[in-house]
Parts: structure tokens; C-alpha cells; sequence
């Protein structure tokens, strides 16, 4: 009964430990995330893989569009999302067997503009309405 007991605790102090790992990893990838994107996704976070890309095009629901206006559309709505991800283990106790358990987190964000005068807003948008940003 005593090795039964053992298998139980280990068991549930691994799972205490999973969920515990869990929960900071998260935290600390969102907090980082949102900082990152908050700045206009500039910097880095530590401990936290910081990335950012174009956000594409816009879902128009399967409804085509003209060509010029499609490009003035996308020109004004160039948007960019910010991407955090953060990788952790977690140690399997003794009596499960030892090794780790890979545990990973991602979060995806829209990032905020930063602020410009009206000159380089405007040359930024006739950049993209023309193709060379």
C-alpha cells in the first residue's frame, strides 16, 4: 500500500508543479507580449522570444474588391502584429521516472502605432499606397 501511496503523491505534486510552471510562464509571456506591443513592438522581453510582421491582408469575407481600392484600404490599415513565445520543463518526480516535460507558450498581438508628425504619417501612406513599404 505504502509504494500505491507514494505513486499518488508523486503524481499529484508533478501535476501541482505542471500547473504552477504553467501559470508563471503564461504570465510572464503575456506580460512581456503586451509590453512589447505597447512600444510599438520595439525592444525585447527576458526570457521571451519577441518577434513582429505584417499583418497581412484583410479577411473581406470572400467579397473581391477593385485593385486601386483594395491597395488604399491596405495602405491605411497596415497593421502589425507582435509575437511572444516562451518555452519552460518541468521535472517528472523519481517515482514517475525522472526527465523533463517540454512545456510551451504563444501569444499574438496587435502592435500600437508609434506616434509621428502628419509628414511621415502621410509619406508612409503614399509609400504603401505605391508599393514601397
Amino acid at each position: 500500500m505504502i509504494p500505491m501511496f507514494a505513486i499518488v503523491w508523486g503524481c499529484i505534486f508533478y501535476v501541482f508543479m505542471f500547473f504552477q510552471r504553467t501559470i508563471t510562464m503564461r504570465s510572464l509571456t503575456r506580460g512581456h507580449t503586451w509590453a512589447y506591443a505597447y512600444i510599438g513592438c520595439n525592444g525585447s522581453g527576458p526570457g521571451t522570444n519577441l518577434s513582429h510582421g505584417d499583418g497581412g491582408s484583410i479577411d473581406r469575407g470572400g467579397a473581391s474588391m477593385d485593385s486601386s481600392v483594395e491597395r488604399i484600404v491596405e495602405a491605411l490599415f497596415a497593421l502589425q502584429t507582435g509575437h511572444g513565445s516562451r518555452t519552460s520543463q518541468v521535472a517528472r518526480p523519481r517515482i514517475l521516472g525522472t526527465g523533463n516535460m517540454d512545456i510551451r507558450d504563444e501569444l499574438y498581438v496587435m502592435c500600437n502605432d508609434v506616434p509621428a508628425p502628419m509628414g511621415s504619417y502621410l509619406a508612409t501612406f503614399v509609400g504603401r499606397l505605391l508599393g514601397f513599404s
